[in-house]
């Protein structure tokens, strides 16, 4: 194996080595997940070089790639009594003021026993916009109403459940930061990413 492979595999271990410490509590500080984080991305970088001139390392490149995004994902996640579950969510960077935004939500089990979150009413999926100062704007549930009956969702390791939220953006022009959330009576998962408001 020549030293490009060697690095190329070096990098794709580290970063799945990471995700499935993390499934199973091995890392325990925010410190170690921003050194952890550095650490992929320069590696990542130097895969990326060493492509450019080999075009046989692409396709693994390309698998490198997606495991960063899942990476970043999880730096996103905020968990409380949720081991191995994962919350992405998925909307347009860029918004329109009075446009209607689909906002995708999905729940992952990334652990290896099955997980039963127990909930108050039939809402699972959730979501709220936050300003630049932190304070809540937008709350998807809000003006809604849901059955309220106890109800379980379980996942298999593996399995995943997803729902798309529609949302009319009434915003001021600016930055905000949208929060997916989860929250059952045995867990709460969240998860961020910054979205931008244009006229």
């Amino acid at each position: 194996m020549n030293n490009k492979n060697l690095l190329l595999f070096v990098a794709l271990g580290l970063v799945l080595a990471f995700i499935a410490g993390i499934a199973v509590g091995f890392v325990t500080s925010l410190g170690e997940l921003d050194s952890i984080k550095a650490q992929v991305s320069a590696l990542q970088n130097q895969v990326t070089n060493l492509t450019s001139k080999n075009e046989e390392l692409s396709l693994s490149l390309e698998r490198l790639n997606s495991t960063i995004k899942l990476l970043n994902e999880v730096f996103q996640n905020k968990t409380r009594g949720a081991e191995g579950l994962l919350l992405r969510i998925d909307v347009k960077d860029t918004i329109s003021i009075g446009e209607v935004v689909k906002v995708n939500l999905t729940l992952t089990n990334f652990g290896s026993k099955e997980t039963t979150l127990t909930f108050p009413s039939s809402k699972v999926f959730d979501f709220e916009v936050l300003d630049s100062s932190g304070k809540v704007v937008y709350r998807w549930s809000q003006d809604k109403f849901f059955l309220t009956v106890i109800t379980n969702v379980v996942l298999k390791p593996g399995e995943s459940k997803s729902s798309t939220l529609t949302w009319k953006c009434e915003l001021q022009e600016g930055e905000y930061t949208i929060v997916g959330i989860v929250e059952a009576y045995n867990a709460t998962i969240t998860c961020s990413k910054p979205i931008k408001v244009v006229h």
